[in-house]
C-alpha cells in the first residue's frame, strides 16, 4: 500500500497544469496557489507514509491478538484432554477425545479474511512461505523399475481448467534416477518429489491441494498403470505430529505417543504467548508513538476517528482518499 501511495503523491507533484490560450484568473494568484499545492505536497506524503506504518502496526497487533486468544482456547482443549490420555478411555471418553480433537482442527482463526495459523498450529506471516502439503499416491509406485520404457498422462484440476502432462518413465532406470527425472517434469505444475524410505512423498502448496481433493487422474500403458482410460488415484496425506489430525488413541502405546505429541504442542504454544506478552508493552508503545506523530488520537481510539482525523489534518475527504489509495 505504501507504494502505492507514494507514487500517487509524487504523480500528483509531476502533473504540469493545463496551458490556456487566454489566462482565466491573474496569474500572480495562479502561481502563488500552485507554489503552495507543491509546497504541500511533500507534507501530505509524509503524512500517508505514518499513516500507513502506524496502521499496519495496529493490524499486526489486532492479528496477534485474535493469535493469543486462540492459543488460550487451544490449550483449555487440551487441559481437557490430558487426563483422557493416561489410561485406556471408554467407549465414552474415546468418543470424547475423538470430539475434542475435531474442536482442535476446527480451531482456525483468521484476521480480514486470513487464516492465523497452519494445522500444526505455526502462526502464518506475510512473507512466510505458504504451507506445503506432503501426499503420496495409493495403489501406485511410480519408481519401481520396468524393462519397458512407459508413458504417463497426467491430469490436474487447474483455476483455468484441467491441467495435462505427459510423464515419459525410461526402461531399466534405477529409483533415484526416476525420482530426479520425475521431480522435473512436476515442477512446472507446482509439485517436487522425494524418496523417503524408498517411497515417492510428494509436495505441493496448500492452494493446488485444496483443487486435487484428495484425487488426481492417471493413465498408463500397462507397466505401471493399465493402458487406456484414466484412472482415479487416490491421495494419502502424510500428517506430521504438530497435526491433531494425526493424533491417535487406539492403544497403549498410541495414547503414550499423543501424550508426548500434547505436551510438546502445549509447551510450543506457551512460549509463544510469553514471548508475545514481553512484546506487546513495547509493540503498543510503538504505535502510540506513531499515532503521537500524525496527531491521531490514543490506540484506544477506534479506527475510524483515527482516520477522520487524519483526513482532517490532511485536509482532504474519504473520497480522494480511496482515490489515492487505490
Amino acid at each position: 500500500m505504501i507504494h502505492s501511495v507514494t507514487d500517487a503523491l509524487q504523480l500528483a507533484g509531476q502533473i504540469r497544469p493545463i496551458s490556456q490560450s487566454a489566462p482565466l484568473l491573474d496569474m500572480t494568484v495562479v502561481n502563488s496557489t500552485q507554489e503552495s499545492w507543491r509546497e504541500l505536497l511533500p507534507y501530505r506524503q509524509v503524512a500517508f507514509e505514518r499513516w500507513e506504518r502506524a496502521t499496519r502496526l495496529q493490524h499486526n497487533i489486532s492479528a496477534m491478538q485474535l493469535v493469543d486468544a486462540g492459543f488460550e482456547e487451544v490449550l483449555r482443549v487440551l487441559e481437557r484432554m490430558r487426563p483422557l490420555l493416561l489410561i485406556k478411555p471408554s467407549a465414552e471418553q474415546f468418543e470424547r477425545l475423538l470430539s475434542l480433537q475435531k474442536q482442535l482442527q476446527q480451531l482456525q482463526p483468521s484476521y480480514l479474511q486470513y487464516p492465523l495459523w497452519d494445522p500444526m498450529f505455526n502462526i502464518i506471516y506475510p512473507r512466510r512461505r505458504a504451507l506445503r502439503r506432503r501426499f503420496r499416491l495409493k495403489a501406485v509406485s511410480l519408481l519401481e523399475p520396468k524393462h519397458r520404457e512407459e508413458s504417463l498422462q497426467l491430469l490436474l484440476p487447474g483455476a483455468d481448467g484441467p491441467q495435462s502432462l505427459s510423464l515419459q518413465l525410461p526402461a531399466n532406470t534405477d529409483p533415484s534416477r526416476l525420482a530426479q527425472l520425475i521431480n522435473e517434469q512436476l515442477a512446472p505444475l507446482g509439485i517436487s518429489l522425494n524418496v523417503e524410505n524408498r517411497e515417492a512423498v510428494f509436495e505441493c502448496d496448500d492452494q493446488l491441494w485444496q483443487q486435487l481433493q484428495g484425487n488426481l487422474s492417471l493413465s498408463g500403458q500397462g507397466m505401471r498403470l493399465p493402458a487406456g482410460e484414466m484412472h482415479n488415484i487416490r491421495l494419502e496425506e502424510l500428517l506430521d505430529w504438530r497435526d491433531p489430525r494425526e493424533w491417535r488413541f487406539d492403544s497403549p502405546e498410541m495414547l503414550r505417543q499423543t501424550r508426548a505429541k500434547l505436551e510438546r504442542t502445549a509447551r510450543r504454544i506457551e512460549h509463544w504467548r510469553q514471548d508475545w506478552q514481553a512484546q506487546k508493552q513495547q509493540v503498543t508503545s510503538n504505535l502510540s508513538q506513531q499515532l503521537g506523530e500524525i496527531s491521531l488520537p490514543p490506540v484506544d481510539a477506534c479506527f475510524g476517528s483515527q482516520l477522520e482525523a487524519l483526513l482532517a489534518q490532511a485536509n482532504i475527504g474519504r473520497g480522494h482518499a480511496e482515490d489515492l489509495l487505490k
